[in-house]
């Protein structure tokens, strides 16, 4: 009759535990066999180094919570949790399983792999069931007696609520590192790496702002790039002087955005200072600035179907920008009139070209220059 009552306190306890909090997920039953003499015995969950996890709410984990769980005088059964509020306990990551004498002498191991973004309904009954045969040195699925000794066991591929597959959409990204800034054909080049540790996400997310003098307070989102980038070429502001252009970016996975990467910055030449000034100070213009007489490269090359030609005028010139084959035959005109001082830049469509290289030639009475672009279908 106390037996009885004791269950029933512990099951309204447990049940109580679901209803106060939400996103408790569970737990590994650890079930000892085949130990006849009750040897004492030691697990512990250990989070794998240099891995990623993740809490409850699906954030990067960055201090020691959810790194693992150590039970020790166990000779029957014992419990790891993976539980919301168990910092202890394990997160969602991976995790080396081991089964130590009292000593801690490591006798094996699996690996238990929780890395999903799912959350699902709760149950009293354990997500993950194991034996820990204490005579043959192995674990086994409780259920179906497989041997997972030794081998990665992916909670979903046995926890019905997490079944059929894993899920990575919820994850917070690592942020890239290592952002630098440099002038390559006279426009900011930026370059950064992506971690080597397990990571997901989706897309890089450029990030720019403005300023004429002091930080930046002001940041627009100029690019979102495909996930495996690491560089970005912004032709959109050419290196030189009067004001500043500060980048940084991050990944995005999903609807999840990582933190940002360090800040840079370059000196640029402003299309208009007025843009970037104080108010008191938008009497400025454009004549006070020195530009050269340059075409750029045009970007992106390769390109399908479209790239910006840019190029900077010393004074107000007339100009032509005509195309050409390798052979030398004009093909057709880009650009036929009269621009001012500074700045410009030209969308060119060739979706009615073939692929291949091509010279794009810029002609004024000022200077007459030419580069090579290429059209990759």
């Amino acid at each position: 009759m106390k037996k009885l009552l004791f269950l029933l306190i512990l099951c309204n306890l447990i049940n109580a535990q679901h209803i106060n909090n939400p996103l408790i997920l569970g737990e590994l039953l650890i079930h000892v066999s085949n130990n006849p003499q009750n040897v004492s015995l030691t697990f512990q969950s250990v989070k794998i180094q240099n891995t990623t996890h993740w809490n409850f709410q699906n954030n990067i984990v960055w201090n020691s919570d959810y790194t693992g769980q150590t039970q020790t005088g166990v000779t029957t059964s014992t419990f790891m949790y993976w539980r919301d509020g168990y910092p202890i306990g394990m997160g969602k990551g991976i995790y080396y399983i081991y089964a130590e004498t009292s000593d801690n002498t490591i006798r094996t191991y699996f690996i238990y792999d929780i890395r999903t973004s799912k959350d699902w309904d709760h149950h009293i009954s354990p997500d993950l069931h194991v034996v820990y045969n204490y005579g043959l040195n192995e674990f086994s699925i409780e259920s179906s007696g497989e041997d997972i000794t030794g081998s990665i066991v992916n909670a979903w591929d046995y926890t019905p609520g997490l079944t059929p597959t894993q899920e990575t959409d919820k994850f917070e990204p690592r942020p890239p590192t290592n952002l630098s800034v440099s002038n390559l054909g006279g426009h900011p080049l930026l370059v950064w790496n992506n971690n080597e540790l397990e990571d997901y996400w989706t897309a890089v997310e450029v990030y720019r702002a403005l300023t004429y003098s002091g930080p930046p307070s002001n940041w627009n989102s100029i690019a979102t790039l495909s996930a495996g980038s690491t560089s970005y070429y912004d032709t959109r502001y050419t290196v030189g002087q009067g004001a500043i252009a500060w980048y940084k970016v991050c990944k995005r996975n999903a609807n999840k955005l990582s933190q940002f990467s360090n800040v840079v910055s370059i000196n640029i030449i402003p299309q208009s200072i007025a843009q970037f000034k104080p108010v008191d100070e938008t009497n400025a213009t454009c004549e006070k600035i020195e530009f050269d007489n340059s075409l750029f490269q045009n970007y992106p090359n390769p390109f399908n179907p479209s790239t910006e030609i840019s190029f900077s005028l010393k004074e107000d010139s007339h100009i032509t920008i005509k195309l050409y084959d390798v052979l030398g035959k004009e093909l057709l005109t880009i650009a036929n009139g009269d621009y001012a001082k500074g700045i410009h830049r030209i969308n060119f469509n060739g979706s009615f070209l073939s692929s291949g290289v091509y010279i794009y030639c810029i002609k004024s009475q000022l200077f007459t220059t030419s580069k090579k672009l290429i059209i990759s279908k």
